[in-house]
């Protein structure tokens, strides 16, 4: 029980640390020079994600409100626009929309202009915003669904909402030349309209009916081409949409997966075009019909130009999205929303360059503080041994696992184990002293599986904080609580600077997981106590 209060004046004492901590100084961190491989990686979760894909290092967080489907990256101004939503009351309230205004340096809003409130906010859809621009003008447009169809005009460089267009049976936004932008109609058509510099319409076209939308309806998830838009539907059609002088000109390229029975093009971004060389990248998978959302297993790399499959890429995990940078030495992502991360592959190569994983958890914070956890678990572990190494070394003879001859030297090859893991622990080689952690946690646990099943739940189980009381399969939950607890600590992480408040969450963490590690033990002992008392 010494120990029991040992551990529990250290809860007390870390939960009150808060008032020794002094008060740190901090500042913000500028990105002078934007990575050649920026990625922005939208989470659809209140944020978006800056990562340096050559190193896999997150460099930042856009904190953003509801809904931001798309980003419109400016890099030559260093600056980020997105469509967003607040709430007054976070969850309810009066909402308010607006077009928020980021800086790449700093990941800061410098500006927001206020649109009406119709921006849809159901995913994280690439086209419901986009910019359009000529010499004197930058538009960006929002698309409205309320459920009316409609569009939201505003004025990037005087920062005002200009007007709002009704575009009933179409919807999204492609952007086009100059001051026009594309849209997909309900009856099978492209819809081309073109604004003025004020927002307002000047005209408003429509192709032939290119697409059907009961028997192969076409995907709204276009990429982008010197030309126009690459369309495909859902059983293979590759489409290029193009406008010139206010005209929509609409051409069949070519089908994909019409001699390979069972492919398919599929999930939330399925096809991305390299335009220096002219590489269109499909997402294909193996399905049957409305299989369109399934992730893909394989990205197809097809000469735009011909149609021909030049090379097929197997993902090391399923992706929903895939992306490509434009420059000679390009880069190929693909996100999977299972995993959790983005693979990169050398478009060239396609050798794999690193994965982003965890993108959603700042697991950084949840590892430190469960390695500092563990390093306290077994610090306090080995102190109540070397108190006395005596009552330990009973303790293992008592287990009648090892022959009593080597319980002296084991008695105390366990201790200075539990030291040099507590070490590690906190040290940038922590992996380590996680394995020998888990190395210590199966050997105990094991030795108490097996008097278990011999029936000896009489000896006293040597627990940190436990004496006397005996061993029962509480023990063995516990102890594998811990051992999952370990696992998770070999997680990979994003690394990112900490502040003062990460340390006090750490500092409230230990207290935390001091007290409920206490507990835990006094419920075990009162457990015990009550089987010995009905025995």
């Amino acid at each position: 029980m010494k120990t029991i209060f040992t551990i529990s004046l250290l809860c007390f004492l870390a939960l009150n640390a808060r008032s020794e901590l002094q008060l740190e100084t901090y500042g913000q961190l500028t990105l002078d020079t934007l990575p050649q491989h920026a990625l922005l990686i939208n989470t659809f979760g209140h944020k978006a994600v800056l990562f340096d894909a050559d190193t896999q290092q997150m460099l930042g967080t856009i904190s953003t409100g509801i809904g931001a489907n798309a980003f419109e990256v400016d890099r030559e101004k260093g600056i980020v626009h997105t469509a967003e939503t607040y709430l007054s009351r976070h969850t309810r309230g009066q909402r308010t929309d607006v077009i928020s205004t980021y800086d790449i340096r700093t990941l800061s809003p410098i500006g927001e202009i206020t649109i009406a409130p119709k921006h849809p906010s159901g995913s994280p859809m690439r086209h419901y915003t986009g910019i359009v621009k000529d010499p004197e003008a930058e538009l960006m447009l929002v698309t409205n669904i309320t459920p009316a169809m409609s569009v939201s005009v505003v004025d990037l460089k005087s920062g005002t909402f200009l007007s709002e267009i009704p575009t009933a049976g179409c919807g999204l936004v492609y952007p086009s030349e100059k001051l026009s932008f594309l849209q997909l109609c309900g009856d099978g058509r492209a819809q081309l309209i073109t604004l003025n510099r004020k927002g307002e319409e000047l005209s408003r076209v429509r192709s032939e009916i290119f697409f059907d939308l009961e028997t192969d309806p076409l995907m709204e998830k276009p990429a982008r081409s010197e030309a126009g838009w690459v369309f495909n539907t859902f059983r293979g059609k590759v489409f290029q949409v193009t406008t010139e002088a206010g005209k929509i000109e609409v051409s069949l390229l070519f089908n994909v997966g019409d001699d390979d029975e069972g492919w398919r093009i599929g999930g939330m971004q399925p096809l991305a075009l390299h335009i220096p060389s002219q590489l269109l990248l499909l997402l294909m998978h193996q399905g049957g019909e409305n299989t369109h959302k399934d992730p893909g297993t394989e990205v197809w790399y097809i000469n735009l130009a011909t149609g021909a499959t030049t090379h097929r890429l197997s993902l090391a995990v399923p992706a929903n999205s895939i992306q490509v940078s434009q420059d000679e030495s390009a880069l190929l992502y693909a996100g999977s929303i299972a995993e959790d991360q983005v693979q990169i592959y050398d478009l060239k190569t396609t050798v794999s360059r690193g994965t982003i994983s965890d993108i959603e958890l700042p697991t950084i914070l949840i590892l430190y503080s469960l390695v500092g956890g563990f390093a306290l678990l077994f610090a306090l572990s080995a102190l109540e041994k070397y108190q006395d190494m005596a009552a330990f070394q009973l303790n293992l003879e008592n287990y009648q696992v090892l022959p009593a001859a080597l319980a002296p030297g084991m008695t105390k090859v366990v201790f200075m184990i539990e030291i040099v893991a507590t070490t590690l622990l906190l040290t940038p080689a922590y992996l380590y002293g996680i394995a020998l952690s888990v190395i210590l946690i199966l050997a105990y646990t094991s030795g108490i599986a097996i008097n278990l099943a011999r029936g000896r739940t009489h000896i006293d189980c040597g627990c940190l904080g436990l004496q006397g009381e005996g061993i029962n399969g509480y023990h063995l939950l516990r102890n594998s609580t811990l051992l999952i607890l370990l696992l998770v600590c070999f997680m990979p992480v994003i690394d990112r600077q900490l502040v003062w408040l990460d340390y006090s969450t750490i500092v409230l963490f230990l207290g935390a997981s001091a007290a409920s590690y206490a507990t835990a033990n006094l419920m075990i002992a009162h457990a015990n106590q009550h089987r010995l008392w009905w025995s």
